[in-house]
């Protein structure tokens, strides 16, 4: 990402009309949610400008640790808010779990994800996980590759990014996975506890809006892998 400090840019995108933005602004935020990890538009310096660059998963853990629930509920906003009036729905990750959210509420998620996910990186054939593991209230988001599941008496079933492997448990602390996976070539996973994850979502959402999410998570969850 970068916060432009000083002067002005233009921020040029396929098929629309060039956009001015002048400083202070945060730029690079649509990376964060594009799971092929590719700038969508072209940005250049109109005169002189000065900007700071920084790495996204870097700002999210200084900030979980230094900032306050409150703090980072504030964050959360500004960010949320700055994206949605820049690109709106074009920032969405394109998860099948949240087909039938509201937008506004998809874009939210994705914010929240961004707090408490750990990155993982996959070589070919390289394990994430086995069979009868202990797997608690862990899932993980596959942002890049993909990722073989293979379970007893059942035919091996590819995951490809984007996608959400082991959707929300009930919570149990004994609960298994249910498969072996894989990396199917090199793949790249965000892990996270669920738990921590609706744990956000009631801070940030109303309690209509967090109704509505579990429903429809709950209804999208059988189209996946769930644990």
């Amino acid at each position: 990402g970068y916060v432009l400090l000083e002067g002005e840019v233009v921020v040029d995108k396929e098929a629309k009309a060039p956009v001015v933005v002048a400083a202070p602004a945060l730029l690079g935020e649509m990376l964060q949610f594009n799971p092929r990890a590719q700038r969508t538009a072209t940005v250049c310096a109109r005169g002189r400008a000065t900007a700071l660059k920084f790495p996204w998963e870097e700002f999210y853990a200084q900030a979980k640790l230094c900032l306050s629930e409150t703090e980072k509920d504030l964050l959360l906003e500004s960010i949320e808010r700055s994206v949605w009036e820049r690109f709106g729905s074009e920032t969405i990750i394109d998860l099948a779990l949240f087909n039938g959210l509201p937008d506004v509420l998809k874009l939210r998620a994705c914010l929240a994800l961004q707090w408490i996910v750990q990155h993982r990186t996959l070589a070919d054939g390289e394990l994430l996980f086995a069979q009868d593991d202990l797997c608690g209230a862990i899932g993980y988001v596959v942002v890049q590759g993909a990722i073989r599941l293979v379970k007893t008496n059942y035919p091996p079933r590819i995951v490809d990014a984007p996608d959400v492997i082991g959707v929300m448990p009930r919570f149990d602390p004994g609960l298994q996975w249910s498969a072996t996976a894989t990396a199917q070539g090199d793949a790249h996973l965000l892990r996270f506890s669920w738990q921590e994850f609706t744990a956000t979502l009631q801070r940030r959402l109303t309690p209509q809006e967090y109704a509505l999410f579990t429903q429809v998570i709950d209804a999208n969850a059988p189209a996946h892998f769930v644990h």
